[in-house]
């Protein structure tokens, strides 16, 4: 597993970068990243998700999945999902009704 100095080393090395300009693309100061790559300090949650940006950005790294949905997704999507519940609810009903009317013609005849 990469740590997270050889994942700054691998995008500076493939990119051709300086410290500053690696720095620079993760609004990071030169010393941060020293730190970081002495293991002196580790990088904010914020600027691992710049370092995923940037690798992506990059070509290194395939695009970042969102673990979850944000507020504003999911007050979006929550009403269609709804609708789709309700409709798959409706749509299984009625298959289970024309199964029971077609085993009940097939049924034999006394």
């Amino acid at each position: 597993m990469q740590t997270i100095f050889d994942r700054l080393e691998k995008l500076r090395n493939e990119k051709n970068l300086t410290w500053e300009h690696l720095a620079g693309k993760l609004e990071l100061s030169v010393s941060m990243l020293m730190m970081v790559r002495r293991g002196e300090r580790q990088l904010s949650d914020k600027a691992l998700h710049r370092l995923g940006q940037v690798e992506w950005a990059a070509g290194i790294v395939p695009p970042p999945v969102p673990d979850a949905l944000t507020s504003k997704q999911h007050a979006q999507v929550a009403p269609k999902l709804d609708s789709l519940r309700k409709e798959n609810e409706r749509l299984r009903k009625l298959l289970a009704k024309i199964s029971n009317q077609i085993n009940t013609e097939l049924e034999p005849k006394p």
